[in-house]
């Protein structure tokens, strides 16, 4: 379906381009009004035109401008490391951390434990091998006494993830935790379509930091889709500690089958 929509909303610019042209070699015979209404119409084809190319610019540049990470599989379209795991937030230290605590633009801090003893800081980490390390920052959480049952990262979606947008998108979540005792993390995708939220729960395993989210089979509209975030949620964190060291959201086209 999506190669279909392509291929007529192609068609259409053309369109749109050859009618432009016939009109161009109509206005030396035209009178003053109809030239006007021309011209009129031509000024909004051009601002929306421009708006186009503002957009397909910035889209571009960010896709210039995204994280070097090795291994993401083929025909990855677009990748995205928050800016928490990659630059001092100075909202990003504080002890107790209230619920819907904001770490950076993008990246909250969640709970329902009204007394708790959570600190939460950045600290510099390495990404990569050898001369080719990439500096960066990682979350740590200590997690003291904690009576209630999760707490979770909330990590919006930029824009530009909506940006050609289907049911036959696969959205990758790469994500390293090391935790001092064991603990279960869930990584829930909401995908907020008109007033429902369609959810998405897997396990996360740390010996494969790489988890995968089909939408294929879900039952949301995805030109509707509106907003999307990812909850990473530490289930029962008492008395652990657990060092986020990095995460990158990516997309590419599932395989056909």
């Amino acid at each position: 379906m999506p190669k279909l929509r392509r291929a007529v909303e192609k068609l259409r610019f053309r369109r749109a381009a050859r009618l432009l042209a016939r009109k161009t070699a109509q206005i030396p015979n035209l009178g003053p009004a109809h030239t006007r209404a021309i011209k009129t119409e031509a000024e909004a084809l051009r601002l929306a035109a421009a708006e186009t190319i503002r957009a397909a610019m910035a889209r571009l540049e960010a896709q210039q401008t995204a994280p070097r990470v090795a291994g993401l599989p083929p025909r990855t379209d677009w990748v995205h490391r928050p800016a928490l795991w990659s630059r001092i937030e100075p909202t990003a230290t504080l002890a107790p951390v209230p619920s819907g605590h904001g770490l950076s633009g993008t990246v909250s801090f969640h709970h329902d434990c009204p007394l708790n003893q959570i600190s939460i800081r950045q600290a510099p980490v390495l990404r990569g091998k050898g001369d080719a390390a990439e500096a960066g920052q990682g979350q740590v959480l200590d997690v003291l006494d904690f009576s209630g049952s999760f707490a979770s990262l909330a990590v919006a979606f930029p824009s530009e993830a909506l940006a050609g947008f289907s049911n036959s998108v696969l959205i990758r979540a790469d994500l390293h935790v090391e935790m001092e005792a064991q603990s279960e993390i869930y990584l829930r995708l909401n995908l907020r379509h008109g007033p429902n939220v369609e959810k998405i729960t897997r396990k996360y395993e740390p010996a494969k930091p790489a988890t995968d989210f089909d939408i294929f089979h879900t039952d949301l509209d995805p030109e509707a889709v509106s907003e999307i975030w990812l909850d990473i949620i530490l289930s029962a964190p008492r008395m652990n500690r657990f060092l986020v060291s990095d995460l990158v959201l990516s997309r590419r086209p599932r395989a056909n089958v």
